[in-house]
Order: C-alpha cells, then structure tokens, then sequence
C-alpha cells in the first residue's frame, strides 16, 4: 500500500531557534541542503488502528523535497535569521499493510526537517527543527504530486527502501544531499 503525504512543516519546535547568516560557512551558504535532513518520526501509538498492526514503513519516496521552491538563504545582515520560507516535503511511504490514511497521517505527523550547521555541531548547541504543530500535514494524491512536480521540474523521484521496515518509535533521517534537488546556478 502506498501512501502519500504532504509534511508542512511551519513552525519550529524544540531546538534552537532558526540559524542566522553569521552562522553558516561558506558553504552552507552556497548549498542550503549541505545541512538539512528530513528526520521520520515513526511512531504507530499514535494510532490505536495502527498500534499492535506490525505494519512496516518498507519505503519511502521524496516526490517534492520541500526545500528547493520553499526555501532560500537571504543574505542579509549577520545577525538576522537568514532562512526564508518553511520546508513542505511530498513523500509517498510504502508500507507492507493496507492501513487508513489518515490513521497513517496521525503515526509520521511529527516528523520535522532538522537545520544542523556545522557551527552549531562545533559549539555543542542544539539544531533548529521545523515541525507541523498545527495539524497541516494532509494526505494527497500521488499521481497528481508526481504530475504537479514533474510539470514544475522538481520531481526529487529519490526512493530508499527498507526491507525489513523502518524501525518504530526511531524512525530514519535523510540528508537532504541525498534527496533534494540541487540549487540552480
């Protein structure tokens, strides 16, 4: 069974608050993916359907990364917050059940996208996570995700499969190197 699922991620959770320009290398500033991850939280008691199922995430797709139309580094002065806009990642799960998907939705809602630069990593302070805390992740229709990202050219089509499932209550993080599309020169 596939499910798919659009995590907008709009307001910061535990963590740090939002990285400034002064924090990021050169680098960081050239490649906004060079210190973002998607982290899975998969946690099925969330659903008493769900919950004692054993159904298994056994992949996952990044259709839309959420980063690449979404967000940017402004360059501003270096003590102002530098990131614009809130990653919203379309993902398509494989899962090894046919389960409701909504009851699905209710078990991933509280995955986050995690801004991690390698200054905060240096200095031992927390990263920033954007979460939804509200509620706005929805499932969606995969063909007309495929489509709608496939017209705007940014279809990630980046899948990772996992045989033996995602393990609960860890779920998996992706660097977004690995599945976002890479910034336009």
């Amino acid at each position: 069974m596939n499910i798919t699922i659009c995590h907008n991620l709009t307001k910061s959770g535990d963590g740090g608050p939002i990285p400034l320009l002064s924090e990021l290398s050169p680098e960081e500033r050239k490649d906004i993916r060079s210190f973002i991850s998607f982290r899975l939280d998969w946690d099925p008691s969330s659903s008493d359907n769900i919950e004692g199922s054993d159904v298994k995430i056994t992949a996952i797709e990044f259709i839309y990364d959420g980063i690449s139309e979404n967000l940017k580094i402004s360059n501003q002065e270096p003590d102002d917050c530098c990131i614009e806009g809130s990653p919203s990642p379309v993902i398509c799960y494989t899962l090894d059940k046919d389960v409701d998907p909504e009851e699905f939705k209710r078990c991933i809602w509280m995955s986050s996208m995690k801004y991690f630069p390698i200054s905060r990593t240096e200095n031992d302070e927390e990263p920033y996570f954007a979460e939804d805390q509200n509620g706005y992740t929805e499932v969606v229709d995969y063909r007309t995700s495929v489509d709608t990202f496939s017209d705007k050219k940014l279809y990630a089509n980046k899948r990772f499969e996992f045989p033996e499932g995602v393990p609960p209550y860890e779920g998996a993080s992706f660097q977004a190197i690995e599945f976002a599309i890479a910034p336009k020169k």
